[in-house]
C-alpha cells in the first residue's frame, strides 16, 4: 500500500462508507435515487452541522481578533523594518495572546469540506443506479445535464445554478467580512464550477443541495439564536425523517421498540438536568483526552484488526485467490486503515473541534462504545452458520425475542457500569483501556502470525497451478471419470432434467440413484469414502486410531490412481479435496507417483484471472466489507441485520474503476434480483465450462481416468434464467414467481421458498447445464462411449425442503434441535461403457460404492494398495449405517487420531427408502 493509498484509505474511505450506507438505506426506503440523492445530502449536512458551526465560530474568532488588532499590526508593519518589525509584531502577538498560525483557522471550513467532496466525487460518479435515470428535468443522473441547448450547443445548467447559489451564499455570508474573505469564497465557487461542470448531474444535484443547504444556514445565522434554531431545526428534520422510516417496512417492530427506548434512555440527562438542576455527566468534571484518545484506538484495534484477522485466521486459505497469490493479511491492514480513520481521525475531529464542556459526551459514549462493542461481540450473535469467503452466512440471521431483550438489558447495564466508572474512577477506565489494547495487539499477532504461516502454505501448494490443466481421454482404450461436485443436492435432479429437457438427451446412458446417501454432512468426513471405499467412512477411520485423520484422508484419494496408474492408464487428478487437510489442495500426496498429472484448477479460468502488475488483486468490496463484517459482529442484535443486510452490507452496486477488475461479492436483493459476481463460484464454475478446452483426446495406447473435484453446486450464487449463467446484473422478476415452483416427471412439486433455496437450485442447474456442454463435446470427439462417468456429491445440505424429513436429535451446530436428513442425500450419476438411454434406478446406494463402481468392468479383483482389502460395496449391506453430522468441519481443528465428537444419525437400509422419515432415527451423541 502506498502512502497516498494508505491516507485515502484513512481519510476519504470512511466518508465513502457513509455515504453508502446512507444512499442504500435511503434509497431502500423512497425506491427513488433522486430523492436518495437529497437524503444523503441533508443527512451528511446534519452530521457535519457541528463541525461547520465549530469552525465557523473558530473561524469568527480569529477574524475578530485579527481586527481587533489590525490597527496597530499596520502601525508596527508601517514604522518598522526587517528583524525589528519582526520581533516587536512577534511581542505584540505574544502580548495579546494571538499566534500567526491562527489565520489556518479561516481556511477550517474549506479543508473540512475537501475530504467530504473528494468522497462524494468518488462515490457518486461510480454508483450505476443513477446510470440512465431521469430525475424531473434531468433525463440522466448519470451523464451532465445538458438541459439547454443554444445553437447547437449543450450547456449543463444545473453546475451553473450550484455556482449562482453558492456566491449568493458567500454574499450573505460574508457581509460585513474582509475583502479576502469575500475573495476566498468566490474563488471557491468558481472553482467548483470548473471542476464540476462536465461531472454527472446526480453529483452536481448532490452538491447544489448543499450550497442549498449552506445558504439556510447562512440565513439562520443571521437570526437571533442562531446555532439553538439550527440545532432545533435538525432535531426536527432528524424525527420526521426517523418517524417516516419506522413507518417503513424496512424497519422490523423490534427495532422500533428498541429505537423508542434508546431515545428515551438519551433524554434522561436532560430530563435529570431539568428536575434536578444538574446535568448528570457535567459532575465527572474537565474532559479526559486520554480517555478518548485510548477508547477510539481500542475500537480502532477491536473493529480493524482483532475481529478481521481472527475470521481469516480460522480458515486462511479461503480468503487467497489461488490464481492471484496476495497475503489476505492485507485485508486486516485495510480494515484497520479504515477503523482508524473512523474512530481516531473523524470523531478525533469532531472532538477536537467541540467545545471543551461538550467533549465529556464524545468520551463517554466512546468509551461506551468500546465496552459493549467488546460485549457484543465475544457473548452475543455468535452462532450464524458457516461464513464463506465473501462473509455471507449460509443461514439467515435469526434472534429470539429472549436474545433481544438479554442484550438490550446487558446495554443498558454497561451503560450504567461504564458511566459510573468513567465519573468515580477515571484512571481504572484508563487501565482497562491499555489493557484491552495490549490483549487485542497480542491476539492480532497471533493471528497474523498462523495467516503468514497458512500463506505460505498455500504458496507452496500453488505450484501445482496449471497454466494449461489437460484432461487425457483415449479414443480406443476404455475412460474412467469420477466427478465429485461438492455439495450438490440429489434430489434436486429429477426437478433441474424436467425443467431442461434437453438434459435427458445430454446425459444419455446415465442412471440416475436417488435412494443414495452419504456417510457424512462435511467433506472431511464424507469425501474419504467417496474416493476410498467402505475402509474409510468416519466409523472405520475412527477404528484406526493410531493413525492421524490426514494420513488416513490423504490414503482414500490416493487408492484410486494408484490403482489406476498401475495399470496402464493416463492418470489425471484435479482439486481433489482436502490433500494434506489443505484447503488449497497440497498434491505432493501423490510425489510417490511421478506418472500422474496433477493440477490445481480452481480460479484458473476466472475472469478474475489479471496479468498487470498495477491492478490491485485484492477486491475493494471486501477490504470495505471486512470493517462492515466487524461492525455488525460488535453494533446490538436489533441492528445487525441492518449492518449485514444478508451479507451484502449495504453495498451499492458501482461501476469498477478498472476494466480488468469485478466484484467478488453478489449483492442480493430478494429472490430475483442481483449485481456483481461471486469470485468463489466463478473460480469453479469456469472449470467446469473449460472442460472441453482442457480435454485433450489420445491414441497413445492407455485409456485416461480422471479425478476431480469441483465447487460449483457449492458456492452460492444467483443466475440469470432461463440458461442459468452467470451475469454481473440478474434481474428474473419478469419471470414471475413460477420460477419458484419445480415439477418433477412424477408432477411433484418442490418450492423455492428462500434464497438459500433459490441459490442452490440455480448452481446445480448450472452444474448439470456445464456437464451436457462438455458431453455433447466427447460424443462429437468419439470419446464418450468407451468413457464410465460418475457423478457424485460428497454431501448435499440441509435446506428444509420437506418438514417430515427434519427430525428430532441435534443439528449441525451441535445443539439439540432438528435435524435435516436431507444432508445426506448425495447425488449419483453412473454412465457405464456404451450405455444408453436415461435411467432412474432406485436401488440403495452410497458414495462409498464410487470406487467399486469405477474399477468394475475395467481392473478385474481390485485390492487396496495400501491395506490389501479387497474393494468391493459388500459392506454397506451388514448393518443400518450411522451417518455422522460433522459439528467441526475445520481441518485444522479436527485433525487428530478420532473424528471430534459429533451427532449420528442411524438409516434402516433394508427397507431401501431413505425419503421415508420413519426409516430414520438418531443414534446419539460420541
Amino acid at each position: 500500500m502506498t502512502f497516498i493509498k494508505l491516507l485515502y484509505t484513512i481519510i476519504i474511505c470512511p466518508i465513502e462508507i457513509l455515504f453508502e450506507v446512507i444512499f442504500y438505506l435511503s434509497n431502500s426506503i423512497v425506491s427513488n435515487p433522486g430523492y436518495s440523492i437529497f437524503a444523503l445530502s441533508l443527512a451528511v449536512n446534519f452530521i457535519v452541522l457541528p463541525l461547520y458551526m465549530r469552525a465557523d465560530a473558530l473561524q469568527a474568532e480569529e477574524r475578530d481578533i485579527e481586527k481587533r488588532l489590525s490597527h496597530w499590526v499596520g502601525h508596527i508593519k508601517k514604522t518598522f523594518k526587517g528583524d525589528e518589525r519582526f520581533m516587536i509584531l512577534q511581542t505584540y502577538y505574544r502580548q495579546n495572546n494571538y499566534k500567526p498560525t491562527y489565520v489556518f483557522k479561516s481556511l477550517l471550513p474549506l479543508m473540512l469540506q475537501i475530504p467530504f467532496f473528494i468522497a462524494a466525487y468518488r462515490f457518486l460518479s461510480q454508483v450505476k443506479i443513477l446510470h440512465g435515470f431521469a430525475f424531473g428535468p434531468i433525463k440522466d443522473l448519470g451523464v451532465p445535464d445538458g438541459m439547454l441547448s443554444v445553437f447547437g450547443l449543450s450547456i449543463n445548467l444545473l453546475p451553473i445554478m450550484m455556482t449562482l447559489i453558492n456566491i449568493i451564499s458567500g454574499m450573505i455570508y460574508t457581509k460585513g467580512s474582509p475583502l479576502k474573505d469575500k475573495i476566498q469564497l468566490y474563488g471557491i465557487a468558481v472553482l467548483f464550477l470548473v471542476l464540476l461542470y462536465n461531472s454527472p448531474s446526480g453529483l452536481v444535484l448532490y452538491w447544489t443541495l448543499n450550497n442549498v443547504f449552506s445558504l439556510v444556514k447562512g440565513l439562520f445565522y443571521k437570526l437571533k439564536n442562531p446555532k439553538e434554531t439550527l440545532l432545533w431545526l435538525a432535531s426536527a428534520v432528524g424525527l420526521i425523517v426517523i418517524g417516516f422510516a419506522l413507518g417503513r417496512n424496512s424497519f422490523t417492530m423490534r427495532q422500533r421498540v428498541f429505537l423508542l427506548l434508546f431515545g428515551l434512555l438519551l433524554q434522561m440527562p436532560k430530563l435529570m438536568e431539568r428536575y434536578l438542576g444538574r446535568h448528570p455527566l457535567k459532575t465527572s468534571g474537565k474532559s479526559n483526552g486520554i480517555i478518548f484518545g485510548l477508547s477510539a484506538l481500542y475500537l480502532s484495534l477491536l473493529v480493524g484488526g482483532l475481529i478481521p484477522s481472527a475470521v481469516i485466521e480460522s480458515s486462511t486459505a479461503e480468503f487467497i485467490d489461488i490464481a492471484n497469490l496476495v497475503n489476505p493479511f492485507t485485508y486486516v491492514v485495510f480494515s484497520f486503515c479504515l477503523a482508524a480513520g473512523t474512530f481516531v481521525v473523524w470523531v478525533g475531529v469532531f472532538y477536537a473541534l467541540a467545545q471543551k464542556s461538550t467533549r465529556v459526551y464524545f468520551e463517554y459514549v466512546i468509551w461506551a462504545a468500546a465496552i459493549i462493542f467488546t460485549v457484543d461481540y465475544m457473548f452475543f450473535g455468535t452462532d450464524h452458520g458457516i461464513l464463506s469467503p465473501n462473509l455471507q452466512f449460509n443461514n439467515p440471521l435469526s434472534y429470539t425475542s429472549l436474545e433481544y431483550i438479554v442484550n438490550f438489558l446487558v446495554i443498558s447495564a454497561l451503560l450504567v457500569l461504564t458511566y459510573i466508572l468513567l465519573k468515580k474512577s477515571s484512571q481504572l477506565v484508563v487501565t482497562i483501556l491499555i489493557s484491552g489494547a495490549l490483549i487485542s495487539v497480542g491476539m492480532i499477532g497471533y493471528n497474523a502470525y498462523n495467516i503468514f504461516a497458512d500463506y505460505k502454505s498455500v504458496s507452496e501448494a500453488a505450484r501445482y497451478v496449471g497454466d494449461n490443466p489437460r484432461i487425457k481421454l483415449s479414443k480406443d482404450k476404455n475412460n474412467v471419470v469420477v466427478l465429485m461436485l461438492d455439495r450438490m443436492v440429489g434430489y434436486y435432479i429429477p426437478y433441474i432434467m424436467e425443467e431442461d429437457p434437453s438434459l435427458y438427451s445430454a446425459f444419455d446412458g446415465f442412471t440416475y440413484y436417488p435412494n443414495t446417501i452419504s456417510y457424512g454432512s462435511s467433506t472431511n468426513a464424507a469425501a474419504p469414502a467417496l474416493f476410498g471405499g467402505y475402509e474409510y467412512t468416519p466409523a472405520k477411520m475412527d477404528e484406526r486410531d493410531n493413525e492421524l485423520l490426514v494420513d488416513k484422508h490423504n490414503e482414500a484419494l490416493k487408492v484410486m490412481p494408484a490403482l489406476f496408474d498401475g495399470n496402464n492408464f493416463d492418470v489425471t487428478v484435479f482439486d481433489v479435496p482436502y490433500a494434506n487437510y489443505s484447503w488449497i489442495p497440497d498434491l505432493s500426496i501423490y510425489d510417490d507417483y511421478p506418472d500422474i498429472n496433477r493440477y490445481v484448477t480452481r480460479g484458473t479460468y476466472a475472469v478474475m484471472h489479471m496479468d498487470s502488475d498495477d491492478i490491485d488483486p485484492l477486491n475493494d468490496s471486501m477490504k470495505r466489507n471486512f470493517f462492515c463484517y466487524a461492525m455488525f459482529k460488535s453494533v446490538p442484535l436489533v441492528f445487525q441485520s441492518t449492518v449485514y443486510n444478508g451479507g451484502n452490507y449495504n453495498a451499492v452496486e458501482k461501476y469498477d474503476l478498472l476494466p480488468d477488475e469485478w466484484n467478488s461479492v453478489q449483492l442480493r436483493e430478494g429472490l430475483y434480483n442481483a449485481t456483481g459476481l461471486d469470485s468463489t463460484f466463478m473460480s469453479a464454475y469456469s472449470v467446469l465450462d473449460n472442460m472441453s478446452n482442457m480435454t485433450e483426446i489420445t491414441d497413445d495406447g492407455k485409456g485416461g481416468f480422471l479425478m476431480m473435484d469441483n465447487d460449483t453446486a457449492h458456492s452460492q450464487m444467483l443466475l440469470e434464467l432461463p440458461e442459468y449463467t452467470p451475469a454481473e446484473l440478474i434481474d428474473n422478476s419478469k419471470y414471475g414467481a413460477d420460477q419458484l415452483k419445480k415439477t418433477n416427471a412424477n408432477g411433484e412439486q418442490l418450492e423455492l421458498g428462500n434464497i438459500m433455496q433459490v441459490m442452490h437450485y440455480h448452481i446445480n442447474m448450472a452444474a448439470m447445464k456445464s456437464l451436457a456442454r462438455w458431453f455433447d463435446y466427447l460424443k462429437k470427439s468419439g470419446v464418450y462411449d468407451n468413457t464410465k462417468i460418475i457423478i457424485v456429491s460428497d454431501h448435499a445440505y440441509g435446506l428444509k425442503h420437506f418438514d417430515d424429513m427434519m427430525i428430532d436429535g441435534y443439528n449441525e451446530d451441535g445443539e439439540k434441535g432438528k435435524f435435516d436428513c436431507m444432508w445426506f442425500n448425495c447425488a449419483l450419476l453412473v454412465k457405464d461403457f456404451n450405455a444408453t438411454g436415461f435411467k432412474v434406478d432406485d436401488s440403495y446406494m452410497t458414495n462409498a460404492d464410487v470406487p467399486t463402481l469405477a474399477l468394475n468392468g475395467v481392473i478385474s479383483d481390485p485390492h487396496n494398495p495400501f491395506t490389501g482389502e479387497k474393494i468391493d460395496n459388500t459392506a454397506k449391506n451388514e448393518e443400518n449405517p450411522e451417518l455422522m453430522v460433522v459439528v467441526n468441519w475445520h481441518v485444522e481443528d479436527n485433525n487428530g487420531y478420532k473424528f471430534d465428537k459429533a451427532p449420528y444419525y442411524t438409516v434402516k437400509t433394508v427397507k431401501d427408502d431413505i425419503f421415508d422419515p420413519d426409516n430414520w432415527s438418531f443414534s446419539g451423541y460420541y
